[in-house]
């Protein structure tokens, strides 16, 4: 049985996904398709508006057989170490093929490159690439041409196609997306109250002004800054004032949104550096009925093992997870964040594909 993979975070699943699923389909027809998913924290530190297995049932009923959860030490991370652990995981499950959405869609170019390119999404394929040399693994890399214009458009377009950032920005002002995503998604998305990093700026700035002391300890603060972040809670009353006023040609926002992120789950440089550099389990959030069979016939030859939740998981991944699920959560009411938590020790995999409210 063959499979491919991919890496996905699906803030929100949208046309953009389905069309390179679809591309990804047409080229290997007959394999099974394992996602590699962030979680409640994405890549560029921010909050997903939609928490990981409602994502997960996205993915499921949209034709993917396999949902891997990549950890949160492994997710909020810059650009190659998201990329290297990503493919890692995804060499554990035995995949044939990598399939990435791309700017230029063009590998050969990619894999000769010796410095980063500038389109965000070149960036990943570039060290997506870079990831599989390193593992001298015979993944191939297949690069899929994005639809959309930018990866990082802010407006919706007069197509169906628009990034992600676009549809989130269009939730945020109340305008309709329902031409930009599948039913599933609209369907999800019709509370009009998502996480998002401004939410969570006053545990922020609480960790911040109550504890500065402990800042120097967490992940990614270095050289002084600190004092700038304590400085900048002091003044800023809100999350993007708060940004603006740390911000510089060095820290960037990315780097600083997942800054921030680490200082609201309390994450050091030496628990993030280690969790990642320790990749100890393949967690599942959904399998179709084809995924199921693959798991049957395959996973007793993986190096790592397949869990379904964290209830006798230990180490310091798990940890990181648990506590991220809880940051993640503050922003609901209690019954749902004991709702949240309780799944990270008891939930199953998402099977099939039921979409719940």
């Amino acid at each position: 049985m063959e499979a491919i993979g991919i890496i996905v975070e699906y803030n929100p699943f949208h046309n953009g996904h389905m069309h390179h699923l679809q591309q990804a389909k047409t080229q290997f027809p007959d394999a099974t398709i394992i996602a590699v998913m962030s979680g409640h924290f994405l890549q560029r530190g921010i909050p997903a508006i939609l928490n990981k297995w409602q994502r997960a049932e996205l993915a499921i009923i949209h034709s993917i057989d396999i949902v891997i959860e990549l950890p949160y030490a492994s997710s909020v991370q810059r650009a190659d170490i998201f990329a290297r652990n990503a493919v890692q995981l995804l060499a554990a499950m035995n995949i044939k093929a990598l399939v990435f959405g791309s700017e230029s869609a063009d590998v050969e170019t990619l894999t000769q490159l010796t410095s980063q390119p500038t389109e965000a999404n070149d960036i990943l394929g570039y060290y997506y690439i870079q990831a599989i040399q390193a593992l001298g693994n015979k993944i191939q890399a297949m690069a899929i041409p994005r639809l959309e214009s930018q990866y990082n458009q802010e407006t919706l377009g007069e197509t169906t196609i628009a990034s992600a950032t676009a549809i989130r920005q269009a939730l945020n002002d109340g305008r309709t997306i329902s031409n930009y995503v599948p039913a599933a998604t609209a369907k999800l998305l019709t509370s009009g109250n998502y996480p998002a990093s401004e939410a969570y700026y006053n545990f922020i700035r609480h960790r911040i002004l109550v504890n500065p002391d402990d800042l120097k300890d967490i992940a990614l603060v270095a050289e002084g800054i600190e004092n700038r972040l304590y400085d900048a809670a002091l003044e800023a009353q809100d999350y993007n004032a708060w940004l603006n006023l740390v911000a510089t040609t060095r820290y960037r926002k990315n780097h600083l949104n997942r800054l921030a992120t680490h200082i609201l789950t309390g994450t050091t440089w030496q628990q993030l550096d280690t969790a990642a550099n320790n990749l100890d389990y393949l967690r599942v959030l959904g399998l179709s009925s084809r995924g199921q069979n693959y798991l049957r016939h395959n996973r007793e030859h993986f190096p790592l093992p397949v869990i379904t939740s964290l209830s006798r998981q230990t180490s310091l991944n798990a940890e990181l997870e648990l506590r991220a699920t809880t940051a993640y959560a503050l922003l609901f009411q209690h019954h749902n964040i004991t709702a949240l938590l309780e799944r990270e020790y008891n939930k199953k995999p998402i099977l099939g594909g039921i979409i719940h409210d």
